[in-house]
């Protein structure tokens, strides 16, 4: 599994955007907005990793109980 979901410089791209500082014709934002239409998985993959990840945490909270 990567350990990232967006490259430094599609972060800074989508900090940008939502600083309102970039606009879509930037051709990284562009590409990810093609992404994010095409890769429905993607959103439920974060969400699955999140829910994981609370569950690690909440079992590694209650053995070192």
């Amino acid at each position: 599994m990567r350990s990232y979901i967006f490259t430094p410089a599609e972060r800074r791209a989508i900090q940008g955007f939502l600083d309102r500082k970039v606009g879509f014709s930037d051709p990284v934002l562009r590409r990810l907005k093609y992404r994010v239409k095409e890769f429905r998985r993607v959103a439920e993959d974060v969400e699955l990793y999140l829910r994981f990840k609370a569950a690690l945490a909440e079992s590694e909270a209650a053995a070192s109980t």
